[in-house]
């Protein structure tokens, strides 16, 4: 119902202000209920999570009522309903009422002497004096009788910061407070304590609002009376509506909850009575009440029976009416929301009966009706305070405190979902508490208004930012503390709470089909898979906040419950299709019995497999990143399409740049990586069960890594980056580790970190993510070879990745330039190592890069060309376009100059890695598997920038940009240079490369000289190995022609395929024809098959021909002599 009392702002005011100063001056101290209790636990444990590990925590006891003293509460004849607001007593009102007490009943043993009285205003200026002192009062007096043995340890622990003689004093105080209450033994007014609470009005024959002729009939109103006349009175008369019974017995229970319980009394305003008569009355006021709710049939009430699995249905007004006045008041002003309803004894006492005294399908039937109202109103969603959210928020808490009540409510409720009626996610999320305030976010996908909000000017986005995300973390907070409460009971109660989220896991695994967007619609929005992740993060975090506590947590780890989660009953369903990281590695090992589900272990696992269902929100935070970052180029910062770019960034950014979330996220992402480093030998080799890890956080690491390192705040955590770094670099070497080629290539990505900061000299985080690569000894090791093996696996595949094909490897050439600059006298010696050894993973590398190079610029010539046409076309064009066309086509030719423009930069930049390799190892690509085609390519590089169709250098673009294609052409003098002293170069360019114009090279040199682009030193030198190629390549032009004379020795001397020369030729086995060796092993790189015939063909398989090889290395080496005889001034080309 909803007839509320509302009081006026200025009552409200001035009993907050009288609430504020009674605390102050309290002189009763208030025995804290388990709800109270846990509060102090939760918040001490969040703010020291290295000290305290949150499930280490015993497991708490049953529910005491927390004991409130409180004035009268008065209520008017027009009233229906109430607000139920605790009060504290003031400290010489209570003396006054103890002093009346005393005289009314002419007992002595109530207050014995003024001293007493004296000694409690002793204690009240003591408290003013010293908050520590009080402290210690409340622990004291909190662990009485039952707990003396924790009393003492926390009085040692207080006594440390406390004078002593200030506790010597307390304890006097104390024994005074235990003494007095113990004296209080006799009941007294308990008449005049039954007429008030149940509103018994003797003089007009009044039970509440009911006229009742037999009052005047009662000479003494007892316990007997109440229960078997006053009780069933005002339930069965029909002269009072259904609501105003209710009402009665809300009130009356109200007024019983109303006073202060010691050990066997009840201390009221106006008397006390026995705790024994308070409890009878109260259990048979709540009895009522509960079947009002949950049966209303059988008490004829005019109710009707409600549905309680119909999301629609209210029939039940008793239902209704109780909710608004036990459950659903709150006040809320512009500085402040009170839930104080869930904080009053009432409360505590009719949720103690329904967990300890009630049927529990009738205390199911009532929470359920209950829950499905509050649930009602978390439909109503306010981003900006969440305030139906937060008090659903405690409602769930404050149940969580009843183990009983607990486990109806996950068994099937509109608390946590009715799983056994609705079968998907977003199910779940619209008809369940849970599932509804965990589901706010600010994900645009989810709530697309926020980019409205959120594009108000007259707050900044920080402001926007911080506004939003603290509502949500707090309930993220709060859900935490229930799920702790849970785990903390024991295996009961985890393995329904384990249960529950399964549950929730396996109704949504259809996020993860990113291309399914029907499926994608049923399942509950990406806020809610992030929130509940936050939230288990929360429980599991405090285990690893940092590298000692992580280490020492990884063998707690049951490595066999990670192996068998695919065939295990609890966790099969959600890992049956979760990919591995080398399953044919550590093959599955069957246990006797079922592994042990211990608290970390699943919540590990709980974690890791909700971060593959997140994958959407990741793309989409990407997505927004990667426009937000192009709009602000080309359009300017200030522009409005920047600035919509730069709010849909934002309200991504509001939940994942969250401190609390990138330190929980990259922390756990850290200890994953830390897991699996732990499950390999000294040799880098598996043990069991690393193969039977899933190989999400693989995926994992780079997104979050990109959206962290996006926005500064990665290396941050310098620790754990390390940690995810050493593992990827592992991996990137020692392919068998990750089965996955995909997941493999994602791991350089995670290094595009540091190339961020590179250019940032002046950072202190890049100074900090230096370090990494001179003292790390993994990286050391690893590096080198990593990359290169990245480099080879990216080439392989086509994937669509955060970072693209180019950009990728530009990353990679950054750190080759890097590691072997800067850090040289590490990274050269292992470069030159690797090289030398010809491995096929190194001979892979080169042919790979070599042939980059070419098409790279292939790429980026053809895309200019494209741009300069467009140009041209559009400015004949323009007058001709309406202002809408002209914007369209501006925008789509501004998106196209940036990819051209990055396609420049990273061909620029792997022409310049060859000048480093080539610098430090001239041979590096001279190996006989690539020197032909590395020729060839350089050439061809330099005839299409130096040739006659190079007229697109001439776009306007470039211009505009500054970008300079041509230093490419630099970066190839250089190589040239670099490599004038090996004859293999210069053979293979002489003999094997018949389309090489010498007149384009001196060309270029006269244009480097107008540029001044180039040092003189070095332009002399190539200007000098241009005229020795003028002059070889006359003089081999005529040796060729010797050749051609004769048919027959120029058929066994040319390769079948190039029609080159010959230098070590070879038989294909099947097909039969002789080609050089190393051109067959180039095109086995590609297809290991015969090029003539199809047939499978390896290296290993080639028939040497010995006799063909010394004929030709002969008519070779005559060759050679007389060329060197005509080279004169060219010797240098040879060692």
């Amino acid at each position: 119902m909803g007839c509320q009392i509302f009081r006026s702002k200025k009552k409200i005011e001035e009993e907050r202000k009288q609430q504020e100063s009674l605390v102050e001056n309290q002189m009763y101290i208030i025995i804290n209920d388990e709800n109270k209790s846990q509060q102090q636990v939760q918040v001490k444990g969040r703010n020291q999570q290295i000290q305290n590990s949150r499930l280490t925590i015993n497991n708490p006891q049953s529910l005491s009522i927390i004991s409130h003293s409180s004035k009268k509460l008065g209520y008017s004849l027009q009233e229906i309903n109430i607000k139920i607001l605790p009060k504290q007593t003031n400290i010489d009102k209570n003396i006054q009422n103890y002093r009346g007490v005393a005289e009314m009943n002419n007992n002595k043993q109530v207050f014995q002497n003024q001293q007493q009285i004296d000694v409690f205003r002793v204690n009240n200026n003591i408290n003013q004096q010293n908050q520590q002192q009080q402290n210690l009062s409340q622990v004291i007096l909190l662990n009485n009788t039952n707990q003396q043995s924790q009393q003492k340890k926390q009085i040692q622990e207080i006594q440390q910061s406390v004078p002593q003689q200030q506790i010597q004093q307390n304890n006097k105080n104390i024994n005074s407070n235990v003494q007095q209450e113990n004296e209080i033994i006799t009941p007294f007014n308990e008449e005049s304590i039954f007429k008030r609470c149940f509103m018994i009005d003797v003089n007009e024959l009044k039970i509440g609002k009911l006229y009742a002729q037999m009052v005047k009939q009662v000479n003494t109103f007892t316990l007997e009376i109440i229960l078997d006349q006053i009780i069933p009175i005002m339930i069965n008369n029909k002269q009072l509506l259904q609501s105003q019974t209710v009402t009665w017995l809300i009130q009356v229970l109200v007024n019983l909850s109303n006073c202060d319980i010691k050990s066997t009394y009840a201390i009221f305003e106006d008397g006390v009575i026995s705790k024994e008569i308070l409890i009878i009355l109260i259990d048979a006021i709540i009895d009522k009440i509960v079947c009002a709710v949950a049966k209303p049939q059988k008490l004829q009430w005019q109710a009707d029976r409600e549905e309680i699995n119909k999301y629609n249905g209210l029939e039940n007004q008793i239902a209704t009416q109780v909710y608004d006045m036990l459950f659903g008041q709150m006040i809320k002003t512009n500085y402040e929301i009170s839930f104080e309803n869930l904080e009053h004894p009432a409360l505590n006492y009719l949720l103690t009966y329904l967990d300890t005294k009630c049927q529990p399908e009738d205390a199911f039937r009532f929470l359920d009706l209950i829950t499905k109202r509050e649930l009602l109103r978390c439909q109503k969603v306010d981003l900006l305070d969440c305030v139906y959210q937060l008090k659903a928020s405690l409602l769930l808490d404050k149940l969580s405190l009843y183990p009983k009540l607990t486990d109806l409510l996950f068994q099937n409720s509109w608390a946590y979902g009715k799983f056994q009626i609705y079968k998907f996610g977003r199910d779940i999320q619209q008809y369940s508490i849970f599932g509804s305030i965990i589901s706010l976010s600010t994900f645009p996908g989810d709530f697309p208004h926020v980019k409205l909000v959120f594009g108000n000017q007259e707050k900044s986005l920080l402001i926007l930012q911080e506004t939003y995300r603290g509502p949500i973390y707090e309930i993220i907070n709060k859900m935490a503390d229930i799920f702790l409460r849970i785990i903390r009971r024991g295996k009961e109660a985890q393995l329904q709470l384990f249960t529950y989220i399964i549950k929730l896991i396996e109704i949504n695994l259809n996020l993860e089909k990113l291309n399914q967007t029907q499926n994608i619609n049923k399942c509950c929005f990406q806020g809610m898979m992030f929130n509940l992740q936050q939230i288990l993060l929360e429980i599991f975090n405090p285990f690893i906040y940092n590298t000692e506590q992580a280490n020492a947590r990884l063998s707690k780890i049951n490595l066999d419950l990670l192996a068998s989660v695919k065939t295990h009953p609890l966790f099969s369903k959600i890992y049956s299709n979760a990919g591995l990281m080398a399953p044919l590695k550590t093959v599955f090992i069957p246990q006797d019995k079922s592994p042990v589900l211990d608290p970390m272990t699943v919540l590990y696992l709980l974690i890791q497999r909700i971060g593959g269902l997140s994958q959407r929100i990741i793309n989409n935070y990407a997505h927004s990143y990667v426009h937000y970052q192009i709009d602000k180029q080309f359009f300017g910062p200030y522009s409005r399409i920047t600035q919509l770019s730069e709010i849909e960034k934002a309200t991504f950014d509001t939940l994942f740049l969250h401190p609390k979330s990138i330190q929980n996220t990259i922390q756990f992402l850290s200890f994953q990586s830390k897991l699996a480093l732990s499950l390999l030998d000294e040799n880098y080799k598996p043990k069991y069960p690393y193969g039977l890890l899933y190989n999400q956080f693989m995926q994992d690491v780079p997104n979050y890594c990109f959206i962290y390192n996006s926005n500064g705040v990665a290396l941050d955590y310098l620790d754990e980056v390390i940690s995810i770094v050493e593992f990827t670099i592992i991996t990137m070497k020692y392919q068998d580790l990750i089965e996955d080629i995909h997941l493999r290539c994602k791991g350089i990505e995670l290094f595009y970190i540091f190339n961020e900061y590179m250019i940032l000299y002046d950072s202190k985080n890049a100074l900090m993510s230096f370090k990494i690569f001179s003292e790390n000894k993994i990286i050391q090791n690893f590096l080198i070879q990593g990359l290169i093996q990245s480099y080879i696996d990216r080439d392989r595949i086509k994937m669509s990745s955060i970072l693209p094909a180019i950009r990728f490897k530009k990353a990679i050439c950054q750190l080759f330039k890097y590691a072997l600059t800067n850090h040289r006298n590490i990274y050269e010696n292992k470069f030159l190592e690797f090289v030398n050894m010809n491995s096929t993973t190194y001979q892979n590398f080169a042919f790979v890069y070599i042939n980059d190079i070419k098409e790279m610029v292939d790429q980026c010539v053809q895309a200019t060309k494209k741009i300069k046409l467009e140009e041209e076309t559009l400015a004949n064009q323009y007058s001709l376009l309406n202002t809408q066309e002209k914007a369209l086509k501006e925008i789509l030719r501004l998106i196209e100059i940036h990819r051209c423009i990055v396609d420049w930069e990273g061909a620029i930049e792997l022409f310049n890695n060859i000048i480093l390799f080539t610098k430090i190892e001239p041979k590096a690509f001279l190996i006989e598997e690539t020197r032909q085609q590395f020729a060839q390519n350089l050439n061809n590089v330099l005839q299409q920038l130096n040739g006659e169709g190079n007229s697109f250098l001439k776009a306007k673009f470039l211009v505009q940009l500054q970008m300079n294609p041509q230093d490419i052409s630099k970066n190839i003098i250089e190589i040239y240079v670099n490599l004038q002293d090996q004859p293999l170069f210069w053979d293979e360019i002489i003999m094997n490369n018949q389309q090489l114009q010498i007149q384009s090279l001196y060309q270029l040199v006269n244009n480097m000289s107008n540029q001044y682009t180039i040092s003189n030193d070095l332009l002399y030198k190539f200007s000098q190995i241009i005229n020795n190629l003028q002059q070889l390549r006359n003089e081999f032009n005529q040796i060729m022609n010797d050749l051609s004379k004769d048919p027959n020795l120029e058929d066994r001397y040319l390769d079948s395929l190039t029609r080159n020369l010959m230098t070590d030729p070879v038989m294909l086995p099947n097909s039969k024809q002789i080609v050089d060796r190393v051109t067959i092993k180039r095109y086995l790189i590609k297809k290991q098959e015969d090029p003539f015939d199809r047939s499978f063909l390896v290296a290993e398989m080639l028939i040497e021909q010995k006799e063909l090889k010394l004929e030709i290395k002969q008519y070779m080496d005559q060759k050679k002599n007389q060329l060197r005889q005509l080279r004169g001034n060219t010797q240098n080309f040879y060692a």
